[in-house]
């Protein structure tokens, strides 16, 4: 295996910490808009994952050799 560089390690690092975040944010804003506008628990699972989906493109993206 190549060693990485510094530089590479905290992108990763940034991306995962950023990940971290953004999950725990969707989660919060889809149980408080559950509990506000519906009955049952649906934002508080869709949101997450349409974070997760939109963060895989992204990293796909962002990690797949330039041509």
């Amino acid at each position: 295996m190549p060693p990485q560089s510094p530089h590479s390690l905290l992108r990763y690092a940034a991306l995962a910490s950023q990940l971290a975040i953004m999950l725990l944010v969707t989660v919060w804003l889809g149980k408080w808009m559950d509990e506000r506008w519906l009955e049952r628990k649906l934002l508080i699972w869709l949101l997450p994952m349409l974070l997760l989906l939109g963060m895989l493109v992204n990293i796909i993206r962002n990690t797949s050799k330039k041509q």
